[in-house]
């Protein structure tokens, strides 16, 4: 299963912790940096991205459907709404393909559906 990681500024997370989560989640990195609110994405293995002071989430990719590639690593923009974003962990029955991973088919569906203001 993926891992999540959230990050405070005042925080650090060890080394050995981001070792782990990309040596046993080796499919993809996507990282949302909080003080600025910028998404990155790497490969698992360059986990020492994360050693930094600023506050972010980071997810670690697992895939259980979808290709292995930079598309279907999260985090996903949900359709248009750039200002929202989905991480998730575990696999959602119904959802992705051969090529398309589950959370992205999520995040497509959800960016589609009616806001209230």
């Amino acid at each position: 299963m993926c891992i999540i990681i959230v990050k405070s500024k005042d925080k650090q997370v060890s080394t050995e912790t981001l070792k782990n989560s990309a040596r046993i989640n080796p499919h993809g990195l996507g990282v949302i940096f909080l003080d600025t609110n910028e998404v990155k994405y790497f490969q698992s293995k360059e986990y020492n991205v994360l050693n930094t002071d600023r506050p972010y989430i980071a997810h670690f990719r697992y895939a259980t459907k979808g290709k292995i590639n930079r598309e279907n690593t999260h985090p996903f923009i949900c359709g248009q709404n750039t200002d929202e974003l989905l991480m998730h962990n575990g696999t959602l029955t119904g959802y992705g393909s051969q090529d398309l991973c589950d959370s992205k088919h999520l995040a497509m569906e959800l960016g589609g559906m009616p806001r209230n203001n």
